[in-house]
């Protein structure tokens, strides 16, 4: 693959899932915080989509709040070839993958917080910050044979 960057813009933003249950407790009642990231692809759209997703668990593992955006990233008309491996296979390459992840969760921070405004129990909760270097560690490859 070319070092010259891939072109792209931020295509689209929208809510998979979130549900919160303020009687389970407040902030202070999290025990554990679990953070995944998915990748998917639109090839017919040229978009990457992004999944992080969040979840605060009370000890015990009751869910406190959960929450899952996907975040679509439209590459350049010109670029998208440069992601083929093969004619079902995108690889995205690890920096192009962390730093779309980086959006990605940024972005699920502002609907997270836009959204706990309506709970008083819980609006001081923040998506915390998450390195990303320890959850993307190769490049992404995504087969869609299947998909079309």
């Amino acid at each position: 693959m070319s070092d010259k960057p891939l072109e792209f813009l931020l295509y689209g933003i929208q809510s998979i899932q979130f549900a919160v249950f303020p009687e389970l407790g407040t902030t202070q009642d999290v025990e554990n915080i679990r953070m995944d990231l998915a990748f998917d692809v639109t090839p017919n759209e040229r978009c990457i989509d992004v999944l992080p997703l969040l979840r605060l668990e009370k000890k015990g593992g009751e869910i406190l709040v959960i929450i899952e955006v996907r975040v679509s990233f439209k590459i350049s008309r010109d670029d998208w070839p440069r992601l083929l491996d093969d004619d079902n296979i995108i690889r995205i390459p690890k920096p192009l993958a962390q730093h779309l992840g980086v959006i990605a969760v940024g972005t699920g921070r502002g609907v997270l917080y836009e959204k706990v405004q309506a709970f008083p129990r819980l609006k001081e909760l923040i998506w915390p910050l998450i390195d990303l270097t320890s959850i993307v560690k190769s490049d992404v490859i995504i087969d869609f044979s299947e998909e079309e």
